[in-house]
């Protein structure tokens, strides 16, 4: 993983400065005596410390690879206090205030004490600095393709340049030294921060957590229905702060001051309810709930929303800690403008030297099925095309343009299809059984015509990549109104691709009337980014809403490739297997 593992590299290089004077102010000492035993380098000191981290290859090499940088004459004070009891235990604290369970701390305690305390304090930091800007080793495998593309900015020359400089004044305060490993990419603070506050209120949340009864299978609960466990839901949504009696109650008194001004009409009689009412106050509480996870906010109560309200405070703060470890592999240093397209929320973010983003829509990911959902990657947007063809791939030609072809001659041309020796050939080969069979091997290939029946809209947002992944438009508009947006065969349909033009085009020039002239035309034009922009395609079930009117920091959203589920399976199994 090229840039962050080039974070290890940023170590060395703070451990570097403080031991040349660079980051942290130390005299020189005194040279060793000249009857003194000269001292066992301290990568032969350490391999025992780290072999008993039980880490992959690749992490020991890298810890082996920056313990033989340093110079074992000239430790720094903090290693000898991370090396100490009190030191390990300000380790142990400060790990496990960024998402580290005790069993993964279980090795702070258990290197060995048969070392020098500074080498163990070497050890120490090296192996926290790992997991605080890296993470678990598996949360690596979970984003496997993370650095395979490029984005100016995260690559190891610019990373050293904003390497770790260990402050002068930590002098030996090691909790200085371990918080200056602390991720510093936005998505990764408001997770923190929200995980902090989940962390000191569980045992509150694990009190108020009342599981909600059970709907028969088919059914669901609307507005005026009777439902058994409107009680439960009413006091589990005014604990959690969605529904507030106080002012139901107010908005009821309200209504009863109005209907007493008016005149008196005899009303129909109405059958008793036999049961508690679910209401439309309640549902109003509902649908704020349904928001805040991602479902549809229609207030009716289903499978997916009882799920949801089923989930207890543990797992969510699991969940909670699966994406905190996942927004390590943001760095630090995102570029000054930038993408986030985050999968489960099915929403894109454009950042302008600015934490909070300027422009946020909703999307169109890929679907569920393995070999047609949307890829984690980074890469580099470098061209927007307008009017652009629509190069049909190999695996979509086949399993759905040439079957449509052989029932409906005329499938083709009504879609502005061509079948084509290459994808920029204007030299259209006939539609016959021959040229379609020829299709379905991928020896002939199929574009599509620019045009109002293009699946590409009127413009895509290029960033070239091994996945044949991009944004762009789309003609089917009414699929963004769906509250799960996965519907695309990988790439990422944009809900509003006239702003997210401008954003990309506005330093050099383009206005909206610019944009919406581009958009509006028949023949393709492609233009260059002069300011190329960072896009990270990420997979985050909980993210930040960047929303002031809402007091919650993060959002939960549906896991819908099931990384979640198959993760947290692991750990679990993994938990077991060490008791």
């Amino acid at each position: 993983m090229n840039a962050l593992l080039s974070s290890n590299r940023q170590f060395c290089l703070g451990i570097a400065c403080a031991l040349g004077g660079l980051g942290i102010a130390l005299a020189e000492p005194a040279g060793p005596a000249a009857n003194a035993a000269p001292r066992e380098p301290v990568q032969k000191q350490a391999e025992p410390l780290v072999a008993s981290l039980n880490l992959s290859d690749e992490r020991r090499k890298q810890i082996m690879a920056e313990l033989k940088r340093l110079d074992e004459d000239k430790s720094p004070p903090w290693a000898t206090t991370l090396g100490s009891p009190d030191g390990r235990r300000i380790a142990r604290e400060s790990l496990a205030r960024h998402g580290y369970t005790q069993n993964q701390l279980a090795w702070v305690d258990a290197l060995p004490d048969d070392v020098p305390a500074d080498v163990r304090g070497y050890v120490v930091a090296l192996h926290a600095r790992q997991l605080l800007r890296q993470g678990p080793p598996d949360i690596e495998m979970q984003w496997p393709e993370w650095d395979e593309g490029e984005t100016p900015g995260t690559e190891p020359d610019e990373q050293e340049k904003q390497a770790v400089v260990i402050d002068h004044t930590a002098g030996d305060d090691a909790e200085t030294l371990l918080n200056s490993f602390i991720p510093r990419n936005v998505v990764y603070r408001s997770l923190h921060a929200s995980f902090v506050q989940m962390g000191e209120n569980l045992d509150k949340l694990r009190a108020g957590f009342i599981p909600m009864p059970p709907i028969q299978d088919g059914e669901i609960v609307k507005a005026g229905d009777i439902y058994q466990g409107v009680p439960l839901l009413t006091l589990r949504l005014t604990e959690e702060g969605y529904y507030d009696p106080a002012a139901v109650a107010a908005a009821a008194e309200l209504e009863i001051e109005a209907a007493a001004k008016e005149p008196a009409e005899e009303a129909p009689e109405k059958d008793e309810p036999s049961g508690p009412v679910y209401s439309e106050e309640l549902a109003e509480a509902v649908k704020r709930f349904q928001e805040h996870h991602g479902r549809e906010a229609d207030g009716i109560l289903g499978p997916n929303t009882l799920e949801e309200l089923n989930r207890s405070p543990d797992q969510e703060y699991e969940i909670l800690r699966l994406n905190l470890h996942r927004a390590r592999m943001l760095p630090d240093a995102p570029g000054d403008r930038f993408l986030i397209v985050n999968i489960p929320s099915t929403h894109v973010f454009a950042f302008s030297k600015s934490d909070t983003p300027v422009l946020g829509m909703r999307t169109i990911v890929g679907q569920t099925i393995r070999n047609r959902q949307t890829p984690v990657f980074r890469d580099v947007m470098t061209l927007l095309e307008f009017a652009p063809y629509w190069n049909v791939p190999v695996s979509i030609a086949g399993r759905t343009i040439v079957p449509n072809a052989r029932k409906n001659s005329g499938y083709l041309e009504q879609n502005n299809f061509e079948i084509v020796p290459s994808y920029q050939s204007d030299n259209p080969r006939p539609v016959n059984n021959n040229t379609l069979s020829q299709v379905a091997s991928g020896s002939l290939l199929v574009h599509q015509k620019p045009g109002p029946k293009n699946a590409l809209g009127s413009v895509k947002f290029l960033f070239p990549n091994d996945y044949a992944i991009y944004l762009h438009d789309t003609p089917d508009d009414e699929l963004f109104d769906q509250a799960q947006r996965d519907f695309s065969n990988g790439c990422i349909r944009v809900e509003n691709p006239a702003a997210l033009a401008e954003f990309v085009l506005g330093p050099q020039g383009w206005d909206r009337e610019r944009v919406e002239q581009a958009l509006a035309r028949s023949e393709t034009k492609r233009v260059e980014v002069e300011q190329p922009i960072n896009v990270y395609i990420i997979y985050l079930t909980a993210f930040p809403t960047w929303d002031a009117t809402d007091e919650r920091q993060i959002r939960f959203y549906p896991d819908i490739y099931s990384h979640d589920q198959d993760h947290l399976l692991k750990v679990n199994e993994g938990e077991k297997s060490n008791e």
